[in-house]
């Protein structure tokens, strides 16, 4: 799973109502509000992946999962600044397994992940408008268009791109259906150089992985969502049990009933 992706499902379960994607002095920004992360997760971010399943364990092993995927050759160092007041804190780590953690009292509240890039790589804000558009390339923004709360994204030449729900859209040749938790968007497109159907799979608003061989027209393309997708130990594929049969099933039956309005 992409590192965008992962930082996006910790927005999502700290009920965050938007992620913000940025750059700033050589770095990418993330930012999200919600519940604050927990003291106990920016001291020792990988103890939950080894500690009995609670309240806050896919939160935080999300957590966790994001920072470890946030390094990168490039990177000099990442920092996350979390909590509100005298409880704010400021994570600084530039080697796995080397986490230094320091009081950061601040006004803002929002959780805020910064990783910055070395100055021997292009990095956002030295880069022109359209190649600027780097910022999302990991993944393309379009995968995240399952996201269940809006995705903003922004650089040195102001905001160039707002992802909204599918919920909130509206329009002819759109679909989007709620069965059981089970979220589907559908679309017809006219690309005429598709070679199949195209759509993806996804968990708790993420996007996992694609479905290729599901019985459809090629003029339709989207997307299904279900929470109680089973991932594999890799966080990037969809464990095919009874569950995803079953999510196969509802995505069959939806296009058909796009087809036929």
């Amino acid at each position: 799973m992409s590192r965008l992706g992962l930082w996006l499902k910790v927005a999502v379960f700290s009920g965050a109502l938007e992620l913000r994607l940025g750059g700033e002095a050589r770095s990418n920004v993330y930012r999200f509000g919600g519940r604050p992360l927990p003291l106990r997760a920016l001291r020792r971010p990988y103890e939950v992946l080894f500690e009995p399943e609670g309240d806050e364990s896919a939160r935080l092993r999300h957590f966790s999962l994001a920072l470890m995927n946030s390094y990168y050759e490039h990177l000099t160092s990442i920092e996350v600044i979390s909590g509100v007041g005298k409880q704010r804190y400021r994570l600084v780590t530039r080697q796995f397994g080397q986490e230094d953690v320091t009081p950061c009292e601040a006004d803002e509240e929002d959780t805020i992940v910064r990783l910055k890039w070395s100055p021997l790589v292009p990095a956002p804000g030295e880069l022109p408008p359209l190649i600027e558009r780097v910022l999302t390339a990991d993944p393309p923004i379009d995968v995240l268009d399952m996201s269940p709360i809006p995705v903003k994204v922004s650089g040195t030449f102001g905001e160039f791109r707002k992802l909204v729900p599918a919920e909130q859209r509206k329009g002819s040749g759109i679909r989007f259906s709620c069965i059981d938790r089970t979220r589907v968007f559908l679309k017809r497109t006219w690309n005429i150089s598709l070679t199949g159907s195209q759509f993806r799979i996804g968990k708790d608003g993420v996007d996992v992985q694609a479905l290729s061989d599901i019985k459809s027209p090629r003029s339709v393309f989207g997307w299904i969502d279900d929470p109680q997708l089973t991932l594999d130990a890799s966080m990037a594929r969809v464990v095919k049990n009874k569950r995803y049969e079953h999510v196969r099933e509802i995505l069959e039956r939806e296009i058909v009933r796009f087809q036929n309005e």
